[in-house]
Protein backbone atom coordinates (compact mmCIF):
# COMPACT_ATOMS: atom_id res chain seq x y z
CA UNK A 1 0.00 0.00 0.00
CA UNK A 2 1.52 3.22 -1.27
CA UNK A 3 1.55 6.25 1.47
CA UNK A 4 -0.37 8.13 -1.00
CA UNK A 5 0.12 12.16 -0.20
CA UNK A 6 3.92 11.84 1.56
CA UNK A 7 5.02 15.62 0.32
CA UNK A 8 9.09 15.86 -0.41
CA UNK A 9 9.57 19.37 0.36
CA UNK A 10 12.66 22.32 1.12
CA UNK A 11 14.52 21.23 -1.59
CA UNK A 12 16.46 23.53 -3.07
CA UNK A 13 17.68 23.13 -6.98
CA UNK A 14 21.24 22.01 -6.80
CA UNK A 15 21.26 20.85 -3.54
CA UNK A 16 22.66 16.95 -2.53
CA UNK A 17 19.32 15.40 -0.56
CA UNK A 18 19.47 12.59 1.31
CA UNK A 19 15.49 10.66 1.55
CA UNK A 20 15.10 7.85 3.62
CA UNK A 21 12.37 5.76 2.88
CA UNK A 22 10.91 2.06 4.13
CA UNK A 23 9.12 -0.15 2.02
CA UNK A 24 6.36 -2.34 4.46
CA UNK A 25 3.50 -4.85 3.54
CA UNK A 26 0.00 -4.15 3.13
CA UNK A 27 -0.36 -3.84 6.92
CA UNK A 28 1.79 -1.08 7.39
CA UNK A 29 4.39 -2.77 9.54
CA UNK A 30 5.58 -5.68 8.21
CA UNK A 31 8.90 -4.76 6.52
CA UNK A 32 9.32 -5.84 2.65
CA UNK A 33 12.86 -7.90 2.45
CA UNK A 34 14.54 -6.03 -0.11
CA UNK A 35 17.39 -8.50 -1.09
CA UNK A 36 17.47 -9.49 -4.91
CA UNK A 37 15.33 -7.23 -6.08
CA UNK A 38 15.10 -3.23 -7.06
CA UNK A 39 14.25 0.13 -5.21
CA UNK A 40 13.09 2.32 -8.18
CA UNK A 41 12.86 6.28 -7.49
CA UNK A 42 11.31 8.76 -10.09
CA UNK A 43 10.48 12.72 -10.04
CA UNK A 44 8.15 13.70 -13.17
CA UNK A 45 6.44 16.63 -13.73
CA UNK A 46 3.02 14.91 -14.34
CA UNK A 47 1.05 12.09 -12.10
CA UNK A 48 0.34 9.93 -14.50
CA UNK A 49 3.01 10.33 -16.75
CA UNK A 50 2.84 8.09 -20.40
CA UNK A 51 5.88 6.41 -19.84
CA UNK A 52 9.12 6.46 -17.55
CA UNK A 53 11.25 8.45 -20.52
CA UNK A 54 9.21 11.55 -19.70
CA UNK A 55 11.48 11.68 -15.80
CA UNK A 56 13.36 14.34 -14.39
CA UNK A 57 14.60 12.44 -12.02
CA UNK A 58 15.33 8.72 -12.09
CA UNK A 59 17.56 5.99 -9.85
CA UNK A 60 17.36 2.69 -8.75
CA UNK A 61 18.94 0.25 -6.71
CA UNK A 62 19.08 -3.77 -7.69
CA UNK A 63 20.14 -6.63 -6.21
CA UNK A 64 20.52 -5.80 -2.45
CA UNK A 65 24.06 -4.06 -3.72
CA UNK A 66 25.20 -0.31 -2.82
CA UNK A 67 25.18 1.82 -5.85
CA UNK A 68 26.80 4.94 -5.93
CA UNK A 69 25.25 7.48 -3.55
CA UNK A 70 22.28 4.96 -3.14
CA UNK A 71 22.39 2.24 -0.61
CA UNK A 72 20.42 -0.40 1.37
CA UNK A 73 20.17 0.80 5.46
CA UNK A 74 19.00 -2.27 6.62
CA UNK A 75 17.43 -4.34 3.71
CA UNK A 76 15.84 -6.79 5.60
CA UNK A 77 14.15 -4.28 7.57
CA UNK A 78 12.87 -3.04 4.06
CA UNK A 79 15.04 0.21 4.67
CA UNK A 80 17.24 2.22 1.86
CA UNK A 81 18.32 5.77 1.39
CA UNK A 82 18.12 7.27 -1.70
CA UNK A 83 20.11 10.15 -2.40
CA UNK A 84 19.98 12.92 -4.80
CA UNK A 85 23.10 14.80 -5.89
CA UNK A 86 23.48 18.21 -7.29
CA UNK A 87 22.92 17.09 -10.39
CA UNK A 88 19.67 15.42 -10.13
CA UNK A 89 18.12 18.68 -8.17
CA UNK A 90 19.69 20.85 -10.82
CA UNK A 91 16.38 21.18 -12.98
CA UNK A 92 13.97 24.22 -13.00
CA UNK A 93 12.18 24.79 -10.03
CA UNK A 94 8.28 23.50 -9.58
CA UNK A 95 6.06 21.24 -8.16
CA UNK A 96 6.77 17.61 -9.36
CA UNK A 97 5.39 14.39 -8.57
CA UNK A 98 7.59 11.26 -7.30
CA UNK A 99 6.91 7.78 -6.39
CA UNK A 100 9.28 5.22 -4.95
CA UNK A 101 8.50 1.28 -6.07
CA UNK A 102 10.41 -2.31 -5.10
CA UNK A 103 10.35 -5.20 -7.71
CA UNK A 104 11.14 -8.34 -5.93
CA UNK A 105 12.98 -10.93 -7.65
CA UNK A 106 10.50 -12.96 -8.95
CA UNK A 107 8.76 -9.75 -10.45
CA UNK A 108 6.42 -8.45 -8.09
CA UNK A 109 5.67 -4.97 -7.92
CA UNK A 110 4.97 -2.75 -4.67
CA UNK A 111 4.89 1.20 -4.48
CA UNK A 112 5.16 2.13 -1.33
CA UNK A 113 5.77 6.63 -1.55
CA UNK A 114 3.49 8.29 -3.94
CA UNK A 115 3.30 12.26 -3.52
CA UNK A 116 4.37 15.87 -4.13
CA UNK A 117 8.20 16.90 -4.99
CA UNK A 118 8.46 20.84 -4.15
CA UNK A 119 11.67 22.01 -5.63
CA UNK A 120 12.66 25.54 -4.90
CA UNK A 121 14.55 27.89 -6.83
CA UNK A 122 17.98 29.15 -5.04
CA UNK A 123 20.39 32.63 -5.44
CA UNK A 124 23.54 30.75 -5.37
CA UNK A 125 24.18 29.50 -8.92
CA UNK A 126 27.73 27.08 -8.38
Amino acid sequence: MAKIGKTINNVIRGDTRTENLTFLQSDQKTPVVLSGGTDYFSVNTTSDPASDATAVISKSVAGGTVGTNDTFTNGTLGKQQITLTHTDTNIPAATYWYDAQFVDATGNYLSSYRGQFILQSDIERL
